[in-house]
């Protein structure tokens, strides 16, 4: 693939990409780590009043270190909805409207704990110093 191929494709890529949309959005840090705290381990589909209460308490907790997020915790859910970055369910009597990450906001929080977190892997010079 020429240069020019890849430069079309990923330029497209860039226009309808939610992965890259989130990256892009100026308050990544607070959508991915409420989403990273609230959607950890094996819980990827919550209630949307438990995650409701959940960003209205980080929200206050993120303007008292003085950081700008205007919006209510609903308007914010609403745009990351808009976005392709949750999943609006709407549940049964019993249970209400649940919320779950998309596919897009699990791979933005898998590369960014990838970032923090560093691996551990062997080398061909690992190998020969372990095998001696």
């Amino acid at each position: 693939m020429s240069a020019l191929a890849r430069y079309l494709a990923f330029s497209r890529l860039s226009a309808e990409s939610a992965v890259l949309a989130l990256l892009r959005s100026q308050l990544w840090p607070l959508i991915v780590a409420v989403l990273s705290e609230v959607f950890e381990g094996s819980s990827r589909r919550v209630p949307s009043s438990e995650f409701y209460e959940f960003l209205d308490r980080t929200l206050t907790a993120v303007r008292d270190a003085g950081t700008e997020a205007p919006g209510t915790a609903q308007s914010y859910v609403r745009t990351w909805v808009d976005a392709g970055w949750m999943l609006r369910r709407p549940g049964t009597a019993a249970t209400g409207e649940t919320l779950e990450p998309t596919q897009a906001a699990l791979v933005v929080m898998d590369f960014l704990d990838g970032l923090q977190t560093p691996r551990r892997g062997l080398t061909v010079s690992r190998v020969e110093t372990l095998t001696r």
